[in-house]
């Protein structure tokens, strides 16, 4: 019968404080968006967050005014840009559904990138410099890069991260708001055809 016992005041309130204060020492040192985001990977490996693919004839044009650098001062602009696919993911360090699908783009960028396949992992922080500490921290392959100029309109979102796949003839054929399963069987044999159809 003890188990059943009503908890005393104090000591529902001295639980509370306990959780409280791992809430404040993870958002403190700065560890909340990596734990969250570990917890969404666990979310995202079960599968059932994938991208929605658009036919092609329904699919809204891109217009390649963007412009990107990376942290060698190297620009990606529209002719670096047509007749390739074109992976976009728009991310922030501070994102815990950005940090939570990067382990699986990594994965993804490995086995399908290529001269014809271009991933460009497009940091959108306001302090580049936290954008860096979060990546040194990090062994991504998958480039990264920063806004060279105002985004294109058909790459605004009002959430992030936010993923958009360009055929090699300008159609956007993906734009998925939020997390999703990216390194998938079907999704790879997508990107590969879109590569070899041009």
């Amino acid at each position: 019968m003890g188990f059943f016992r009503k908890k005393s005041w104090e000591r529902e309130l001295a639980e509370i404080g306990g959780i409280a204060a791992i809430f404040a020492v993870l958002w403190l040192f700065g560890w909340h968006t990596e734990v969250i985001g570990r917890m969404q990977q666990l979310l995202l490996s079960s599968g059932i967050i994938q991208p929605k693919i658009t036919a092609a004839e329904n699919a809204p044009d891109f217009s390649y005014q963007l412009r990107v650098k990376n942290d060698k001062g190297e620009i990606l602009s529209g002719e670096d840009l047509a007749n390739k696919v074109l992976f976009i993911n728009l991310w922030a360090s501070w994102c815990p559904p950005c940090v939570a699908e990067m382990p699986d783009i990594e994965r993804l960028y490995r086995k399908v990138s290529s001269d014809k396949i271009l991933f460009i992992m497009l940091n959108i922080d306001k302090n580049r410099e936290a954008a860096e500490r979060f990546l040194a921290r990090k062994s991504f392959d998958f480039p990264v890069w920063f806004p060279a100029s105002l985004m294109p309109v058909e790459l605004s979102s009002r959430s992030i991260p936010v993923t958009f796949v360009i055929s090699p003839e300008g159609k956007i054929v993906v734009k998925r708001e939020g997390m999703a399963k990216y390194n998938t069987q079907r999704f790879r044999n997508f990107l590969k055809k879109l590569a070899e159809a041009d």
